[in-house]
């Protein structure tokens, strides 16, 4: 059903999968195989991690890309890959520092100090407390990385 999407893929090409829905585990002989679960699963079944990776990845060629977003449980060995990615301490470092400073600039900090200045500590009291709060989980995630 998806093997359109890589049909007559060459050097080059670059594909893009997104999937937003149910994904599920299943019990094999061989262990557990990771699930998509689409809207007609029920009479064609659930899409495996085993099936998307013989469908989509296996027959790319080399110079191919493939970019998949899958926003579903059990999504993370969805493609069944063989390998396991894991940046470099440089590479962790900088996107811990791109998600402080993305922190930041979530904050409305120009209506927090307005409010400030009115006498409403509130807003920028608690924003400061959620800042502090994910800088202390970045921080966690920098020292396990």
């Amino acid at each position: 059903a998806i093997a359109w999407l890589v049909q007559d893929a060459s050097a080059g090409d670059a594909f893009f999968f997104h999937y937003s829905g149910h994904g599920g585990r299943v019990q094999t002989d061989d262990g557990f195989h990771e699930t998509l679960c689409p809207l007609d699963m029920h009479g064609a079944g659930m899409l495996e991690d085993t099936e998307l990776f013989e469908t989509m990845v296996r027959p790319l060629p080399s110079g191919c890309r493939l970019t998949c977003i899958l926003d579903a449980c059990h999504s993370a060995g969805a493609l069944n890959l063989p390998f396991l990615f894991t940046g470099t301490q440089e590479n962790l470092n900088k996107a811990l520092a791109g998600e402080a400073v993305q922190m930041a600039m979530s904050k409305n900090w120009a209506h927090d100090l307005a409010a400030w200045r009115q006498g409403n500590h509130l807003a920028l009291m608690t924003d400061v407390a959620t800042m502090g709060l994910g800088l202390w989980e970045l921080w966690g995630k920098h020292k396990n990385a």
